[in-house]
């Protein structure tokens, strides 16, 4: 399983796979690949857990205030 964390309060958080194409060109299986948003107390998302279309798994957390690590714990 591949975890990448991104700052949800930057501007290339909207599209973190642009940061690290040469990982995306390997074709890894999206399933077991899983895109952490941190800050989400700071950013104002939701602290949430979505599975996308091609598998790929999003969680919005806060490590600061720990709202949605429990998701996250669950989800490894």
């Amino acid at each position: 399983r591949v975890l990448l964390v991104v700052d949800a309060t930057a501007p290339e958080a909207d599209d973190p796979f642009a940061l690290w194409p040469e990982f995306l060109e390997q074709r890894p299986d999206p399933a077991k690949v899983t895109l952490i948003r941190n800050k989400a107390d700071l950013s104002g998302e939701a602290v949430s857990l979505e599975v996308s279309a091609d598998g790929h798994v999003t969680i919005s957390l806060s490590a600061r205030s720990t709202d949605g690590l429990d998701l996250l714990r669950e989800h490894l």
